[in-house]
């Protein structure tokens, strides 16, 4: 990664927390609502903030057509009636709930739940709805915010207010819905590894970290520069947990009435602070071209001369037909609008000025690692295809950049003493055999700080004797600083 520094971030090396806000504001990614008239804890997304979130949906929204999932839209308000019937879900929610109580000077005769969660909508809504095994699998899904009154808030990571995607589905066997189950962590997996650059470990949750209700949840874990981890995706089995407590039953082929099994699943806005955190550097943002608002930046150095602005527009022309496209014309200096379109994340720059129209050809500038690449621009063809390959490149090394660095930074312990030595200096992952047992991980949570993250899909090694409490055959597990 780059060493170059800006003036206006933080570095990281001194200060990560404030790097990190320093990097959304210089990038113009949101504002505090709390700045604008809202309350503490929430953001406004500008414009670039969003465009980001809207390729994430846009991409995600085309994979979850292919498995024949529909786009549905539920309440904002739930009546505290509704959401008290399963007690166990909500308890975990219960300290975050914001509620109305009042409508204009009029006291609400119950208190109604801004969502934290739909949950329990989805079910009432599917107990309703569902009569017939012809009707599964019902596959739904929506995007939309909740609010969760949190404590410690950072801009996209954790708000008290975020945007998400949740999904629920009804099935009608265990075996169909576990599939499923499985199959929309691996998808989200893909999904950040291709468009997001970020390399994720696969995994299911231990008892103590599971989803309140769930009997499985999958989980896809990343890890931070920092060296802290950050979860980015979760999919949840509840099998017949929600649809006995609703009642959500159909007539099976035998015509025999049977309850329903039942997934869900989800990613969020983490998913921004993930990219920001996962690839950016002292110079500011930096971001995969699968999913960057713009993917090239073209610079008019001459802004002065026709035939450089002539040329400048011929080059749009044929660019931003195939790419996301900007040109800065204004009066500034290369230096300062190259260094906006770094701040900014641009994945290209092209620098076009006289001497680029004397020589016949154009610089790239690639954000990541600010190497310049000379270009003839009367080949279109050959100018095309060369940015096509570069922002593969881009998106290849970032990516690489990732797994280099969780796999450098993994540590396999088997002992809690050389743990706790350790967990003090170590920035990373551990894996380490651990019982699951959640008196044993309250501990080790108590102790060092650290929580486990998941137990990994494909087993690491052979089970032996948990690294805390020695109880036998205890299987390899990820721990973690986290976010």
């Amino acid at each position: 990664m780059n060493q170059a520094k800006n003036k206006n971030i933080t570095a990281r090396e001194i200060d990560f927390a404030k790097w990190y806000t320093d990097v959304i504001k210089q990038a113009e990614l949101c504002d505090y609502g709390a700045e604008n008239g809202s309350v503490a804890g929430t953001i406004i997304f500008r414009p670039r903030g969003y465009a980001i979130w809207e390729n994430i949906q846009q991409l995600l929204n085309q994979k979850f057509k292919l498995l024949n999932i529909e786009n549905v839209m539920l309440p904002l308000l739930i009546s505290q009636k509704a959401f008290q019937v399963e007690r166990d879900h909500i308890e975990g929610f219960a300290p975050e709930c914001v509620t109305a109580t009042k409508v204009g000077n009029n006291q609400l005769s119950e208190e109604l739940i801004i969502r934290p969660t739909s949950e329990v909508l989805f079910c009432r809504h599917f107990a309703k709805i569902i009569s017939s095994y012809k009707q599964l699998p019902l596959l739904y899904n929506q995007w939309c915010n909740v609010m969760r009154w949190e404590k410690n808030t950072k801009p996209f990571l954790r708000t008290s207010e975020f945007l998400w995607q949740e999904g629920h589905t009804i099935h009608n066997n265990d075996k169909e819905a576990q599939a499923f189950t499985l199959k929309m962590i691996k998808l989200y997996a893909d999904f950040v590894e291709q468009y997001l650059a970020i390399k994720v470990i696969v995994g299911a949750k231990t008892i103590h970290e599971r989803f309140a209700g769930a009997k499985i949840t999958y989980t896809i874990e990343s890890m931070m520069q920092d060296g802290q981890a950050l979860q980015v995706g979760t999919s949840h089995y509840f099998g017949q947990e929600f649809t006995k407590v609703f009642n959500i039953k159909f007539s099976n082929e035998d015509n025999k009435q049977e309850l329903g099994y039942q997934t869900s699943w989800g990613v969020s806005t983490r998913l921004i602070g993930a990219l920001i955190m996962a690839h950016s550097d002292d110079l500011g943002l930096v971001l995969p071209p699968t999913i960057a608002p713009h993917q090239i930046m073209i610079l008019n150095l001459a802004p002065k001369s026709d035939k450089v602005k002539i040329l400048i527009e011929k080059v749009y022309k044929i660019l931003s037909s195939h790419f996301r496209t900007l040109i800065n014309d204004d009066n500034k200096s290369f230096s300062y609008k190259k260094s906006e379109s770094q701040i900014k994340g641009i994945p290209i720059t092209i620098a076009i000025g006289e001497q680029e129209l004397e020589n016949q050809t154009i610089k790239l500038i690639l954000r990541h690692n600010l190497e310049v690449i000379d270009v003839k621009f009367n080949d279109e063809k050959l100018l095309v295809t060369t940015i096509i390959k570069q922002l593969n490149v881009i998106n290849k090394d970032l990516f690489n950049i990732s797994q280099i660095k969780l796999n450098t930074c993994l540590k396999e312990i088997t002992t809690f003493s050389e743990y706790q030595k350790l967990v003090k200096i170590h920035k990373g992952f551990f894996i380490v055999p651990f019982c699951g047992q959640i008196t044993c991980e309250a501990e080790i949570k108590s102790l060092t700080g650290t929580t486990s993250r998941c137990i990994p899909l494909e087993s690491f090694k052979t089970p032996t004797n948990c690294f805390k409490c020695q109880t036998t055959n205890s299987v390899w597990t990820y721990f973690a600083r986290s976010y």
